[in-house]
């Protein structure tokens, strides 16, 4: 649930880009190709249109967003 929700939250179409948290990025072996992440998408999120993505965008992460589950 925690992977759907962020995903969710944190990925969206634009045309033929699909942009995903910049996390895709900095962890990219963890995720594989770009292929391999399209797949991620599909099966945790109903993002229409991933067929036709022939690009990535990654957005900038804030690290400090979930700080105050820690305090």
């Amino acid at each position: 649930e925690a992977t759907k929700g962020f995903l969710s939250e944190t990925s969206q179409i634009k045309g033929e880009v699909l942009e995903l948290s910049k996390l895709f990025f900095y962890y990219s072996g963890d995720f594989g190709s770009k292929k391999d992440k399209i797949t991620l998408i599909k099966i945790y999120t109903n993002l229409k249109g991933l067929e036709n993505i022939k690009k990535i965008k990654y957005s900038d992460y804030d690290w400090t967003m979930q700080l105050d589950m820690y305090r």
